[in-house]
């Protein structure tokens, strides 16, 4: 039995056992019930739970009694949790109403969203609230054992910079489920999965409108939890600052939408460099083309410099082909620069091992570091291989250790040997200044 509601309670279990007329209906959503106290008191969280000892529908209260019962229960409990079996109905929204009126630190767990629809709508007015999507009970339980109290605790709000549209998250009530073909995302109807990558996945979406239908690129976090909408919005607000350049892919938006986080950019038709590379056996099919393409990354790079950015993950993954035209992209682990130095330094351990210089590996970061991994996609674009072979962290560091790189075939020009020789240089002082120095020393070979 609940001890009575005046001794307090850490969390006020609220869900809809009474509206379940059906008898196993009642009886397995009340196992999945006893199930979260379970999960809850292993915790150390007490819990009031109106449906604990009542077996059947038919051994509620009148309804007014309960209603009363439980506002007292509510009103002496720290945090509440809502579980919805089915559709949300109205009669069940009188506990939350009151919850939200007192300012409670508040979880609602439902099927789908949409039956929150005024909710969603207004969530900046009801600030402690989150709201999860789940599908079965585990998911409950698992968040409750991996998050405990915290749970229930407001997630930083983070706010957004002119000019990149909305990423608000006053609260975290975000949607759950992965991307499905065919659903609407705001004015996006999400066609297919592009690819994904540690942070999130790319969708091709369509804006469909009487005039036209346009194609898109959408990025999801794969996580939603603390700090997601803050890093969104970091990836967004560097992005706005990269965008204007020809070489450098621009981001349309950063938004939220029915309770999806999303980054809209323009949908690169041609796919990836990496893509690219694998039809042509992994390499281009010229020196030509290998230097054209570096030229293209290396001129929308200095453009990031210029405006105090460090990408510290170019790969051939990150960089998007339209037409024969490549454009940077995914700004995830980008930063703003400190000082006023192109020697200056970001100090993060980020990105992917193949593609990072020497001393990136101990968390230094700098213009040069950006230039050490163009020279690796040049040299990969060359030769059909990386200069630093290896498959493991492990085994590419060793490879790094020899501090130089495999030498290209005799028959290749000496002035492209040249250049990746200084562009592969361990010691960042060595390298190219920048890479507008790199750019210019490829375009004379034009």
């Amino acid at each position: 039995m609940n001890p009575p509601a005046a001794t307090g309670f850490d969390v006020f279990l609220s869900a809809p056992m009474a509206g379940l007329r059906s008898a196993a209906k009642y009886r397995a959503f009340r196992a999945e019930m006893l199930t979260v106290v379970a999960a809850l008191e292993s915790c150390g969280l007490t819990v009031f739970f109106a449906g604990r000892d009542l077996e059947s529908p038919d051994q509620f209260d009148e309804q007014d009694a309960s209603v009363v019962r439980d506002i007292e229960a509510l009103n002496a409990s720290r945090y509440m949790l809502m579980i919805y079996p089915e559709r949300v109905v109205s009669s069940v929204l009188v506990e939350a109403g009151y919850a939200l009126a007192k300012g409670m630190k508040a979880v609602y767990f439902v099927r789908d969203v949409k039956h929150l629809p005024f909710l969603l709508r207004h969530l900046d007015r009801v600030h402690p609230l989150k709201i999860y999507e789940y599908e079965t009970i585990d998911r409950v339980v698992t968040l409750i054992r991996k998050h405990r109290a915290k749970l229930f605790e407001p997630w930083r709000e983070a706010t957004t910079q002119a000019g990149i549209g909305t990423v608000s998250e006053p609260i975290e009530r975000l949607v759950q489920h992965a991307p499905r073909p065919g659903e609407k995302v705001g004015p996006y109807t999400l066609v297919d999965e592009l690819g994904e990558g540690s942070f999130g996945a790319v969708w091709l979406a369509e804006r469909r409108t009487t005039l036209a239908t346009t194609r898109f690129a959408l990025k999801f976090p794969h996580a939603v939890g603390p700090g997601v909408a803050d890093s969104i919005r970091r990836e967004a607000t560097v992005w706005v600052q990269a965008s204007g350049h020809p070489n450098v892919l621009p981001v349309i938006e950063a938004e939220c939408y029915d309770g999806r986080l999303v980054i809209v950019s323009p949908y690169a038709p041609n796919g990836s460099l990496a893509d690219w590379m694998r039809t042509n056996g992994g390499k281009a099919p010229t020196h030509a083309d290998a230097v054209r393409l570096t030229a293209g990354i290396l001129a929308g790079l200095a453009h990031l410099h210029g405006r105090r950015l460090l990408h510290r993950d170019m790969k051939p993954a990150n960089v998007l082909l339209e037409g024969s035209t490549p454009r940077i992209a995914d700004f995830g682990l980008a930063r703003t620069m400190a000082g006023s130095s192109g020697a200056d330094q970001t100090h993060s351990i980020g990105g992917t091992p193949a593609y990072m210089a020497p001393e990136a590996w101990t968390g230094e970061r700098s213009e040069a570091a950006d230039v050490w991994s163009v020279g690796v996609i040049f040299y990969e674009l060359l030769a059909g291989r990386r200069p630093f072979p290896g498959v493991s962290a492990a085994e590419i560091r060793k490879s790094l250790d020899r501090g130089t790189f495999d030498p290209l075939p005799v028959e290749f020009p000496a002035e492209l040997t040249a250049i990746l020789k200084q562009a592969l240089q361990a010691n960042p002082a060595e390298r190219y200044a920048s890479a507008t120095a790199m750019l210019d020393e490829l375009t004379q070979l034009g």
